[in-house]
């Protein structure tokens, strides 16, 4: 989707939106990776009291981490992945039988290093994990059940999401039909996990059965399909000589030390977001953005970039497409957020 001027100024519009959230964000994030304590806290907010009673921390932190650890797998070798973790890796036979993955691995390993991890009905005997992309609004569900004292990937079916009124179906995730801003991105996956928790409760006890999703082959394909043109379009705009790609990679190295100097340089002097408030950031969350999805537009090009263990936060840079501007006038604003911080608006409607 190209970004013409006015969407720009749209984007601009929603970051300033969105500032006064940011100090909040990564206080917000219920993620097991920064707060050693926090897996009490999210047993305490989830289970009841009987539950917690019953459940012991070292297990439930075992099972919570067996399904972050599967997606890490999957990033890294599929096939190997679900050899070692599932017990009847039949189950996956929608991945694995799949003429694009077969050409083209990185297509789902792309999927997956983008996705953020969801959890049903964890007390139950068949937990539902949703590996939901909000980039690509598209999600892969999987079924885990109890074996040996452990939880093993059973199945997986795949949906996508599409914007209404679209005349080729499936062709436009929903946030892109939205303006493509990080408010429609937040708006998307937001009423995904809405949705999520309203039909398979974390706390919930009956095991989970796949959502049925209708057209399996169709969904895989448009899954796939975005996902390519997501790849070649990150590959064609960070190309090893292309202006943007020099510009991200100076200014992560920046992020990455807390550079100052270069950081200044980089900024607009009326970035929406303060030097000091990105290195606020904790230089661990810094030092692990990475490029996820880009927009090209006619003048500036919009990159996405996710943490790596926490990809619920996100950050958004705007670069000049113009080849001739030199390193430290390309970068027109950045800004980093959160996916999960609240938004007092309506939700989008389907």
């Amino acid at each position: 989707m190209m970004i013409t001027t006015t969407r720009f100024f749209v984007l601009v519009l929603c970051l300033c939106m969105l500032v006064p959230l940011v100090s909040n964000a990564l206080q917000r994030t219920g993620s097991i990776m920064f707060d050693p304590n926090s897996i009490q806290n999210w047993m305490d907010q989830y289970l009841d009291d009987e539950q917690r009673n019953e459940t012991d921390p070292a297990t439930f932190l075992d099972m919570i981490g067996r399904f972050v650890k599967f997606r890490q797998a999957m990033i890294s070798d599929i096939g190997k992945a679900i050899e070692e973790f599932a017990e009847a890796p039949d189950g996956f036979e929608m991945i694995l039988g799949s003429p694009a993955y077969q050409e083209v691995p990185k297509i789902w390993q792309y999927f997956f290093s983008t996705s953020i991890v969801l959890v049903g009905n964890a007390y139950s005997d068949a937990p539902l994990v949703a590996y939901y992309n909000p980039f690509l609004d598209g999600v892969a569900y999987v079924r885990w059940v109890h074996i040996d004292n452990t939880v093993v990937p059973e199945s997986l079916v795949v949906d996508t999401f599409e914007a209404p009124g679209i005349e080729e179906e499936g062709a436009v995730p929903r946030w892109l039909a939205n303006g493509g801003t990080p408010i429609a991105l937040m708006k998307g996956y937001q009423e995904f996990v809405s949705d999520f928790e309203e039909q398979y409760s974390f706390k919930n006890k009956v095991a989970s059965a796949l959502p049925q999703v209708k057209a399996q082959t169709k969904q895989r394909e448009i899954l796939e399909a975005r996902s390519i043109i997501a790849m070649v379009e990150l590959a064609f705009v960070l190309g090893e000589d292309s202006n943007h790609g020099q510009v991200w990679d100076s200014f992560y190295l920046a992020m990455e030390s807390g550079d100052k100097e270069v950081l200044r340089s980089m900024l607009p002097k009326d970035n929406i977001m303060g030097l000091q408030q990105i290195l606020d950031i904790p230089q661990p969350i810094r030092a692990q953005l990475a490029p996820s999805y880009v927009l090209i537009g006619d003048e500036v090009s919009l990159l996405y970039q996710q943490v790596e263990s926490a990809p619920k936060f996100a950050g958004v840079m705007s670069i000049a497409n113009d080849a001739d501007l030199s390193i430290n006038a390309s970068v027109r604003s950045f800004f980093f957020f959160g996916l999960d911080v609240e938004l007092k608006q309506k939700r989008v409607t389907r």
